[in-house]
């Protein structure tokens, strides 16, 4: 198992939506909270997106996946949520790529099936953890 590069302090995060569209106060919510810490987000388009119940259609998301994954300004990457669809992009992707990128993915729920493929295609590790919609943009009680 290749290790995966470490997120600097006040690295820069990838914001994706590989499944389900996004409630957008709870992604501003979550991305305050990243911001906070002092990560610089990078938001991608599919979190405003809306495609059926999609966030976007199956090839901009996996474009969208595959920029980030290739992007060296881009230190790693957390999914805004999960519900359905990643699993729709597998033949969509470039393995070797995001193996050579070394980047950590972040996800759960529908995101197993993106974890799972990069890990068995490509090697590197994945995070199933907090997403940005779903958890960091729960709102404070």
């Amino acid at each position: 198992m290749n290790k995966v590069r470490p997120i600097p302090k006040n690295g820069r995060i990838a914001v994706i939506a590989p499944s389900s569209k996004v409630d957008k106060n709870r992604l501003e919510r979550g991305i305050k909270r990243l911001e906070s810490e002092g990560y610089k987000i990078v938001i991608g388009d599919s979190c405003y997106a809306s495609y059926h119940y999609l966030s976007a259609p199956d090839q901009h998301r996996a474009d969208e996946i595959m920029g980030f994954f290739t992007d060296p300004d881009i230190d790693a990457i957390i999914c805004a949520r999960g519900g359905y669809g990643s699993i729709r992009l597998l033949p969509l992707l470039d393995f070797e790529a995001i193996s050579a990128s070394r980047k950590l993915l972040v996800g759960y729920s529908d995101i197993t099936a993106l974890s799972w493929a990069i890990v068995q295609k490509s090697n590197i590790p994945c995070v199933n953890g907090s997403m940005v919609a779903a958890d960091f943009g729960e709102e404070s009680t």
